[in-house]
């Protein structure tokens, strides 16, 4: 198994042909099969798929994943701006942080940045800014919930377009403009 940051965990498969992994879940938190949904405690060794193309991945319960949804081709790149929730159990409440910059300049070290927040508490989840985008940023941001997940999205900025239980729960948010 191999950390990558706090929040992933993923087993490679060495056995040619094995079609099931068994991995040992780190204790002291709970592990969401990213394929799959299923939450696992941690402190105990699970046996999972091990599919081609979909390795074993876990991320760990309190995460956010930031992503990039769109179909990518090769002249012309795009972007659409998702963030994939992964709530603590039993409600319980957590804060999450992403500093973005615009990617190509030196521009974040004169505060030109942005800083995406969630807060989740345990009746509903405040998405929203740290500080208003100093430039251009997607319109619409996905958040991506497991199936289960039912608090209410509130907007610090912006607003709620959609919220649907198609697979896993997609709640689209129009972000603020400049």
């Amino acid at each position: 198994e191999l950390m990558l940051g706090p929040s992933l965990l993923v087993a490679s498969i060495v056995a040619p042909g094995a079609t099931t992994r068994s991995l040992y879940l780190p204790d002291g938190a709970d592990w969401y099969d990213y394929w799959r949904g299923v939450v696992h405690s941690g402190g105990q060794t699970v046996t999972v798929s091990a599919a081609w193309g979909q390795p074993p991945l876990f991320v760990r319960a309190g995460s956010v994943l930031p992503v990039n949804v769109a179909e990518q081709h090769f002249a012309k790149p795009a972007d659409e701006r998702a963030f994939e929730i992964f709530p603590l159990l039993r409600e319980r409440p957590f804060e999450w942080e992403c500093f973005e910059d615009d990617g190509e300049t030196f521009g974040y070290q004169h505060r030109r940045f942005v800083e995406w927040r969630l807060c989740v508490t345990p009746s509903d989840m405040l998405f929203g800014f740290g500080r208003e985008a100093p430039f251009t940023i997607p319109t619409e941001v996905k958040l991506i919930l497991p199936p289960s997940e039912r608090r209410a999205i509130v907007c610090a900025a912006g607003r709620v377009v959609s919220d649907s239980a198609a697979a896993g729960r997609h709640v689209v948010v129009v972000a603020p403009q400049r």
